[in-house]
């Protein structure tokens, strides 16, 4: 079934990953960043995280909250700016790299990489959580190319693909299905009859994101209903 047991295990999936994550660099920049974020060191903090995910569910069978994160501090989701924000944070409460048994179902990690956030996605699914999602299935939402108005202005903005699209794309490749849902607008849940998703590993994960944002793939991820 796959799956990470063991730290060796999943250490062993990082170091096979390693490659198909620096190349995916678009910049100098995003290179520097992949290859502190292979350090021991994160992915200690990553493995720790796919088990804080692990636990919510096993223990606690709590869903796992996915979106886009707003600036806590200045800005209020509403159905214009729909998002990850202070009120979802305290009704669901955080998760990190230091949660033991698992206490809430968002991720908040203060030492956050792109494979921290992979991690937590994968220890989700590969114990079937349900991934309820804060922000909806919009072009904005998966691919910016401009600032919004409510983005912090002191913080920097980069155009291209989201995070919260790189969560779509690992849902959709464990064969998680969307349906609406009346607390979040959209819940992510893998049907029945479904193959179990424990195979999934860093490596065809980076893989999927790939595929996906290539020629312009990633607009099947897009709600039809809201564009």
């Amino acid at each position: 079934m796959g799956m990470f047991q063991s730290w060796e295990d999943f250490r062993q999936a990082v170091v096979d990953a390693r490659p198909l994550y620096i190349r995916s660099a678009g910049s100098e920049e995003d290179r520097r960043s992949l290859e502190a974020a292979f350090s021991e060191e994160r992915v200690r903090v990553a493995f720790n995280v796919y088990k804080a995910a692990q636990w919510a569910v096993e223990i606690q069978n709590m869903g796992l909250i996915a979106g886009n994160r707003l600036d806590q501090d200045e800005v209020i989701a509403t159905e214009k700016i729909p998002g990850i924000d202070s009120e979802v944070i305290k009704n669901f409460k955080t998760m990190s790299e230091t949660t033991e048994r698992g206490t809430g179902q968002v991720l908040d990690s203060s030492k956050w990489t792109i494979l921290v956030n992979d991690a937590w996605l994968l220890g989700g699914a590969h114990y079937i959580a349900q991934f309820f999602l804060a922000s909806p299935r919009t072009r904005e939402n998966l691919h910016r190319t401009v600032r919004p108005d409510w983005f912090k202005k002191s913080r920097k903005f980069r155009t291209g693909f989201t995070v919260f699209s790189r969560e779509l794309i690992g849902l959709k490749s464990c064969g998680y299905e969307f349906e609406s849902h009346q607390t979040t607008g959209e819940i992510a849940y893998l049907p029945q009859g479904a193959d179990h998703p424990g195979s999934l590993t860093f490596s065809t994960y980076q893989e999927r994101v790939n595929h996906y944002t290539e020629d312009n793939r990633w607009l099947s991820l897009v709600d039809p209903t809201r564009g």
